[in-house]
């Protein structure tokens, strides 16, 4: 009786190990879906970047050099004789007008190339242009720029399988535009405004079957992810089987040296960031704290306190009560500090019987304040064995744009200067 119902509990829980395994596996393919989507998704995000990218920059190129051409070639040709016009093909001693020469540059760049197209398209074009209706796309960030101060509006495109990424940059009306269309005789619109949109400046980039390619090399790994799982449950399930004598202990085991490597692990971050005697942080943690507080400071622009302060006289404490009480003095000193700065400010051991607090958020008049609460503190205090001492301090606020080394030699300089002036107080610079 006692052996059937040993059986019927292998039994049971084999059938519990395989409901488990096949529930890790059903997981664990959904996951790796999940995981294969997202990256799919995301290197899209990736190709649609580097369109946009490639479009904004070869459209700035383009937009640029008209720029140049405009200012520095028919600016400096006006009045010399040389005739600029668009019909400047069938006229000796004749350049083109900006726009003629930008179309020109467009149609020569689709000829060297297959992959971008660049065109000039406008709601209302000279009388002696091409016209042709506007696309669906054009219309569309015509009415996106009308509606929007931006640079650009973009979209892809899937063509009979091809990608077509489509970026558009208004072509806005400056003075002179405005003046010269309003008054030529073949300009179909003549109240134009400065700031108006009059065109639009079209890049196209045909991209190959990029995106047919990632479908397949996902679909590839996919495969290989199931069948991995597939095979990785089989191998767990026959190796369950096996081992389950020895399961429990050998959890109990990996349990228990788990829990020690993760107290010996804090043990060591601790030690790496924490000054031995005082427990407070160290010169490695200050530099790293206060590498984090200065960038923040420059990027927000909040002030950013700063001071370096240390135990008048220590040496002759060490020297006449020894070592052992001047480390208990040291311990008291930084235990007094914590005590009075906020949870924001970081206190630290900067070396020897120097100490330095970092205060985010903090200006001048409040770094005064907190050092001189420190400083009467320290005066007012008796520490052990030695009774009352008292504390100087450098005190500075970082200056932005300038570099770590400069708030720390400045905040030095003025604790130098609170030496040299008797001791006992704070020192700003």
């Amino acid at each position: 009786m006692s052996g059937e119902y040993g059986s019927r509990a292998e039994k049971s829980r084999n059938e519990i190990s395989s409901g488990i395994l096949i529930g890790l596996l059903a997981l664990s393919v959904l996951m790796g879906g999940v995981i294969l989507y997202v990256a799919y998704w995301h290197t899209l995000r990736i190709e649609s970047t580097i369109f946009e990218r490639s479009a904004s920059s070869y459209s700035s190129a383009i937009s640029e050099f008209r720029r140049f051409y405009t200012e520095e070639i028919t600016g400096r040709l006006s009045g010399t004789g040389v005739v600029i016009t668009h019909d400047y093909k069938n006229l000796d001693h004749a350049i083109p007008v900006p726009a003629t020469m930008t179309n020109d540059l467009a149609s020569r760049l689709n000829h060297s190339s297959d992959d971008i197209k660049v065109s000039i398209v406008s709601e209302y074009p000279f009388s002696f242009r091409v016209a042709r209706k506007l696309t669906e796309f054009e219309k569309d960030a015509f009415e996106y720029f009308d509606r929007t101060a931006s640079k650009g509006y973009s979209k892809m495109f899937d063509e009979d399988g091809l990608n077509v990424f489509r970026y558009a940059s208004p072509m806005i009306m400056s003075e002179g535009c405005v003046a010269c269309h309003n008054s030529h005789p073949n300009s179909v619109k003549t109240d134009w405004r400065i700031g108006d949109v009059r065109g639009l400046q079209v890049v196209e980039i045909f991209g190959s079957d990029l995106v047919m390619e990632n479908k397949l090399g996902f679909a590839y790994i996919f495969v290989s992810v199931v069948a991995f799982f597939v095979l990785s449950a089989s191998m767990v399930t026959w190796l369950v089987t096996r081992s389950r004598a020895v399961e429990s202990e050998a959890r109990a085991s990996l349990e228990e040296s788990k829990a020690e490597l993760e107290k010996t692990n804090l043990s060591l971050q601790k030690l790496a960031v924490t000054d031995f005697l005082t427990g407070i942080y160290n010169r490695q943690k200050l530099d790293e704290i206060l590498k984090q507080e200065v960038a923040r400071a420059n990027r927000y622009g909040a002030p950013l306190g700063f001071a370096i302060f240390d135990l008048d006289n220590f040496k002759r404490v060490n020297d006449t009560y020894g070592h052992d009480i001047g480390d208990q003095i040291l311990i008291e000193f930084s235990e007094f500090v914590s005590s009075r700065i906020r949870d924001t400010d970081t206190l630290g051991r900067w070396g020897g019987e120097e100490f330095i607090v970092i205060c985010p958020e903090t200006d001048v008049d409040g770094m005064k304040q907190l050092t001189e609460v420190i400083r009467s503190g320290v005066e007012e205090s008796d520490f052990t064995v030695v009774g009352r001492l008292t504390a100087s301090f450098g005190v500075t606020v970082y200056r932005k744009g300038e570099s770590i080394s400069e708030l720390e030699i400045r905040a030095d300089e003025a604790l130098y200067e609170a030496k040299g002036s008797g001791r006992n107080c704070v020192v700003i610079k």
